[in-house]
């Protein structure tokens, strides 16, 4: 079992949360990737569980999505969450 548990990365969380936000938005990936200043090609894969989600893709999914960091993280564990502060 790895050190998380059951509980899903935080990249899978980061993933999940950006993608329901962007279909609730009823926005396409070229127009959350622009707002974000990312390729469109690089949220695919942030959103396609594909690539680990580093600091600074967070902070540009949150520019990009008009959310908070604590709402990007909605669904963390609660040990993440307070390792984070948030």
């Amino acid at each position: 079992m790895s050190p998380r548990g059951s509980h899903d990365s935080l990249s899978v969380v980061v993933a999940r949360n950006a993608r329901s936000r962007r279909a609730a938005l009823r926005l396409r990936q070229a127009d959350v990737a622009e707002r974000a200043g990312m390729a469109r090609s690089v949220l695919s894969v942030l959103e396609g569980e594909r690539r680990r989600v580093t600091l600074d893709d967070a902070l540009a999914l949150c520019r990009g999505l008009g959310v908070t960091l604590p709402e990007l993280l909605e669904g963390a564990s609660a040990q993440d969450r307070r390792t984070l502060g948030i």
